[in-house]
């Protein structure tokens, strides 16, 4: 037996070290579909397949960013009033988690576990819509006075339904907003 192992050794030495390479190869193909390593344009020429699937990671900083411009730009009165409606839940979670400290008011969803947690404190006396269909906005001007875009955010690499990002701004309620206008927006997909 002894004999036997000290013959074979010599002959399986290299599959320890074919296995480390191998190991290696293959994380390095698979590191860009679940590790940050490439710029978003390097990604999508490399891996066609794959950057339909990783562009829902891009542009959350940046659609932070601009939903924060938006609402420091509104006047005082209507910033202490105001709250984020978003139309899905990625956009919800990405202004809560990359948005700064008082850079933001409340933000809201109505798609999905969002919907299911209500407005909270939110009245929607001022709202600022991000992504808003343009079949919803006649629903949102009989609400509202004044409906206006305030921004478009823009993101080359996105998912197709997050690259031209309209931002809105609803004042000059009608009506009570909510608790009326919450069960209409909801939607679980």
């Amino acid at each position: 037996m002894l004999f036997e192992r000290r013959q074979l050794r010599p002959l399986f030495a290299w599959v320890r070290p074919a296995y480390l390479v191998v190991l290696a190869l293959v994380g390095i193909l698979i590191a860009p579909d679940v590790l940050p390593v490439l710029p978003p344009a390097t990604l999508a020429r490399a891996y066609p397949a794959f950057s339909e699937s990783l562009a829902d990671q891009f542009g959350w900083d940046s659609l932070t960013r601009d939903v924060e411009r938006v609402y420091a730009s509104l006047p005082a009165t209507q910033r202490a009033r105001a709250c984020v409606l978003t139309s899905n839940y990625g956009e919800a979670a990405a202004l809560q988690q990359l948005g700064r400290p008082g850079g933001l008011p409340p933000v809201i969803s109505a798609q999905n576990d969002y919907y299911l947690w209500g407005p909270g404190r939110c009245t929607g006396k001022v709202l600022i819509v991000v992504n808003s269909s343009p079949a919803e906005v006649p629903l949102l001007r009989s609400y509202y006075a004044r409906v206006t875009i305030a921004a478009v955010h823009r993101c080359r690499y996105c998912v197709d339904y997050e690259r031209k990002v309209p931002i809105y701004v609803l004042s000059g309620a009608r009506r009570p907003i909510f608790p009326r206008l919450w069960p209409t927006l909801k939607h679980f997909n």
